[in-house]
């Protein structure tokens, strides 16, 4: 027992000796390293020589995407990677020491930028003074950060709300001439990335472009994403109810004029599409590029919804006119059509006795039709009349049904029309 005790103790002394050293020549590396090093100046010996700084990107999640203000807000995580001439050492002088950290106060980091920022231009990873750079002997830097970034992205709203997105994100280095500092793309990751529930990000690309054209040394990193909206909601919310209320709107000629309710029914159905139309409106940019195919069928839901009020107005003004009144010859036709039945006049006829109308009394259905004689004071003249004739009469009431009628049919022909619309803006969307 003495002797094992005696053991563990020498193993502790020598691992301490080992850790003192390790501690001692780290402190030692640092030192040196940092003692001719001047952080303002790029870190190649050679300052005519290019510096290539690599970025990988991992997407973790896109947090939201306001198309109406044209903002993207992403989760990303960046490893930027370069080379660092004056960070080189042999590790066998330093106990095998293969890694070092600094702190990018201490050292020269790129300067990365968004160029397509939402608010202000800032360093990429800056903003965390916490953050280390890790060396290796060989002089191969690595700077790892998360960000939250906000980017500009035109939204095409086209086909609204089964759009289809593509955003950049732009990055790029400043502060040193053309061609001094050319950042690369590397590794796009995303195996860690969060689904969203409103938008599925169909296509991630990781690719270099030119802010010149035909320019090598002015390229740039650009990460670009491309988003479809899930139209589910919107489609169980909004436009199937709108679509409801389309259909409500042609059943306001089925109501008689006598109910009273027929004007309100149509108002109501009027107001209530304008709201739903308020609301779509609120959620798309307020361009005129792109028109989205949904505001020009809205409009013509509300031109047709204005078609029907107008019509049952006037179906209403026909209804309640006396009888007395002429009806026109185009009127007659459009019922005689609509109706498939034939009418005969008003069953007030003027007579020139004493200059005032007299009503004749038409036989019923079940007399037998009689001579009728009688004798004008006037002309003293016998006027023989053979009423035989078995027509009904036209009134301003069929006028109104046959118009109510005529008003359905068209009415629903122009809504056909305009789901047909929808169809295909649906499957051209999709």
């Amino acid at each position: 027992m003495l002797v094992f005790r005696v053991l563990l103790l020498t193993v502790f002394v020598l691992c301490s000796n080992v850790n003192g050293q390790s501690y001692e020549n780290l402190t030692r590396l640092k030192s040196t390293l940092l003692q001719r090093y001047t952080k303002s100046n790029r870190p190649v010996r050679n300052q005519s020589d290019i510096l290539s700084v690599y970025v990988s990107v991992f997407c973790r999640l896109v947090k939201e995407f306001n198309i109406v203000e044209s903002l993207l807000g992403t989760h990303l995580f960046f490893d930027i990677q370069w080379t660092d001439e004056y960070m080189r050492w042999d590790s066998v002088d330093y106990d095998n020491i293969t890694t070092v950290n600094f702190s990018i106060l201490d050292v020269w980091v790129p300067p990365m930028v968004l160029i397509n920022p939402a608010d202000k231009y800032g360093l990429l990873g800056n903003e965390n003074e916490n953050l280390l750079v890790e060396y290796s002997s060989d002089g191969n830097a690595s700077l790892v950060f998360a960000a939250y970034v906000m980017t500009t992205c035109k939204p095409y709203v086209k086909y609204f709300p089964f759009d289809s997105h593509t955003c950049h994100i732009m990055i790029s280095s400043i502060g040193y001439g053309t061609g001094n500092v050319i950042p690369k793309p590397l590794h796009l990751y995303t195996n860690y990335l969060v689904d969203n529930g409103q938008w599925v990000m169909d296509i991630l690309n990781l690719t270099e472009q030119w802010l010149v054209p035909g320019l090598n040394d002015s390229q740039y990193v650009d990460l670009s994403i491309t988003l479809s909206r899930r139209p589910h909601f919107l489609l169980l919310n909004l436009f199937i109810p709108i679509a409801f209320l389309v259909c409500m709107n042609l059943f306001v000629f089925f109501l008689p004029a006598e109910c009273g309710e027929k004007a309100s029914y149509s108002i109501t159905v009027l107001l209530s599409l304008a709201i739903f139309m308020t609301i779509v409106m609120d959620q798309l940019p307020p361009l005129s590029t792109d028109v989205p195919v949904v505001s020009v069928i809205l409009c013509v839901h509300l031109a047709n919804n204005v078609i029907v009020c107008t019509c049952t107005i006037l179906s209403l003004n026909y209804h309640h006119r006396s009888n007395t009144r002429k009806i026109s010859c185009h009127l007659r036709l459009l019922t005689m059509l609509v109706t498939w039945r034939i009418y005969k006049g008003s069953n007030k006829v003027e007579n020139t006795f004493n200059g005032e109308p007299t009503e004749e009394r038409y036989p019923k259905a079940d007399e037998k039709d009689v001579d009728i004689t009688e004798t004008d004071d006037v002309t003293n003249r016998v006027t023989t009349l053979q009423r035989t004739d078995q027509r009904p009469v036209l009134t301003w009431q069929n006028v109104s049904h046959a118009m109510d009628r005529w008003n359905f049919f068209i009415c629903i022909m122009m809504t056909v029309l305009e789901m047909g619309l929808v169809f295909y803006h649906s499957a051209s969307g999709m």
